[in-house]
């Protein structure tokens, strides 16, 4: 094989320090995939070399840069309630119902919970639920 007069061989650029480059930001191309959050949309890898004479025309730098383009995460929407407390101040929560001021029971633990996941007053905090199939 004849002799190359042009090498760019981009593992071996800097020490491998492009290559390492590109190794992250390709790892981080791969999480964002894996990621439920995320917009499926399409990700972009880029390695760009950039070129630039010395003024004596003899040599040349170059310059690179790895960088990649991710799926930004998907928006959310939830409801909040907004309302006035019994003194007078201003709160705002996550409705965790479906509608104001309905009781909800965690799954979990069986426990009575107000419209914002909060346990209701007098309810105990580890109540277990009755398990009316045990003999």
């Amino acid at each position: 094989m004849a002799n190359k007069r042009i090498n760019l061989d981009l593992s071996m650029l800097k020490d491998g320090a492009v290559q390492e480059d590109i190794n992250r930001e390709y790892k981080r191309v791969a999480e964002n995939l894996d990621d439920p959050n995320a917009d499926n949309r399409w990700r972009k890898l880029t390695i760009e070399l950039k070129f630039k004479n010395d003024p004596d025309n003899e040599m040349v730098m170059m310059k690179t840069n790895v960088k990649s383009l991710l799926a930004p995460s998907e928006s959310k929407t939830t409801l909040m309630m907004l309302g006035r407390n019994g003194m007078g101040n201003l709160e705002m929560n996550e409705l965790r119902s479906s509608a104001r001021g309905q009781t909800i029971i965690d799954t979990e633990t069986g426990q009575l919970l107000d419209d914002k996941g909060e346990p209701l007053q007098g309810e105990p905090a580890d109540a277990t639920p009755i398990d009316y199939l045990k003999k």
